[in-house]
């Protein structure tokens, strides 16, 4: 239930700030490192923080303040940019962009956004979910045509030529190979764009490293902010998407990459390098639980010897255990 703590240290706007301080909760932080213009808040508490509520209600059970929660993350919701037209979330123009969500927050994207549409539509189907929970009928019926209104429009940013989603509609109009994954696992997309998607994951390896891990986009990003094009390096987070979308098409590409991301010891582990030569790579963060995830997910791919286990290293540490 720590998403409580973001909700008291929302600013006078409704907004949710990306971070708190450890020792007193107050909001630390509320706009990605990368945007210096600060014209909004970036979106990922006002969009992750009804997620987190709806995965401690699946959890607990628990409604006692959920009214009263909902009522402040509604008001946050509504900050989101949105085209008034095709209702997907508003990037922005002008040199004053939103930024949608921290794992994007080095794309200057303008226009359609799509995977600040895509995280917002998560948003929505847990408030779904949570206004559901405590009898709010029409709360829930609102947030539910919200959600179908983004699912209804999201192939305005597909691709047909590429068979992938771009990732906005003006600047970086350009494949997104991790928001095209969020929307084929998310089910967002159709079953023939799931299978267009897998299939280009598929044939186009030079995406991948011998870690595993995978490019955002075939090229470097049209446009960042401040110059820099690191956004488009190799990353962990969206290896769950990525690893489930080609499964649908070809399982053993997906247990392949898992078993390259697993047998990474540097990949195993939350690091967060600043300038650390050793591991290889500087300025980069990587997590083992997307593909960890996947693994446990899909148990009947690798053998019992062959599931990683978690080790203690310490509270609140832990290291994986590598697969052979």
């Amino acid at each position: 239930n720590i998403y409580r703590k973001f909700l008291a240290a929302k600013d006078v706007n409704g907004n949710f700030p990306v971070c708190i301080h450890s020792d007193t909760a107050l909001a630390n932080l509320f706009y990605s490192g990368n945007d210096t213009v600060h014209y909004r808040p970036t979106g990922d508490g006002t969009m992750l923080i009804p997620v987190l509520a709806k995965l401690y209600y699946d959890m607990s059970g628990d409604t006692t303040t959920l009214a009263a929660d909902l009522a402040v993350m509604d008001v946050s919701m509504q900050t989101v940019p949105r085209n008034g037209t095709n209702h997907l979330v508003d990037a922005g123009t002008g040199g004053k962009n939103w930024i949608p969500y921290g794992s994007w927050d080095g794309v200057q994207k303008t226009g359609d956004d799509l995977g600040g549409s895509l995280v917002y539509w998560r948003a929505a189907t847990a408030m779904v979910a949570l206004y559901t929970a405590v009898g709010n009928s029409s709360k829930a019926a609102s947030y539910a045509a919200d959600a179908a209104n983004i699912a209804a429009n999201i192939d305005t940013l597909w691709n047909g030529t590429d068979g992938m989603y771009h990732a906005a509609s003006g600047t970086c109009n350009q494949i997104d190979v991790y928001g095209s994954a969020m929307a084929a696992y998310y089910g967002v997309c159709s079953r023939a764009h799931k299978t267009a998607i897998a299939n280009y994951l598929i044939a186009t390896p030079t995406l991948f490293n011998i870690q595993g891990y995978c490019k955002m986009s075939p090229t470097n990003w049209a446009a960042c902010w401040n110059g820099n094009t690191f956004m488009n390096n190799l990353w962990s987070w969206g290896q769950l998407w990525i690893l489930d979308t080609i499964k649908s098409v070809n399982p053993a590409r997906a247990k392949q990459i898992a078993y390259l991301a697993i047998n990474n010891p540097v990949g195993m582990q939350y690091e967060f390098y600043v300038g650390d030569s050793s591991s290889g790579a500087s300025g980069n963060i990587l997590s083992p639980a997307p593909v960890l995830k996947f693994v446990l997910d899909n148990r009947e791919l690798f053998d019992s010897t062959q599931l990683p286990t978690i080790e203690p290293q310490g509270s609140p540490w832990v290291r994986l255990t590598h697969l052979p």
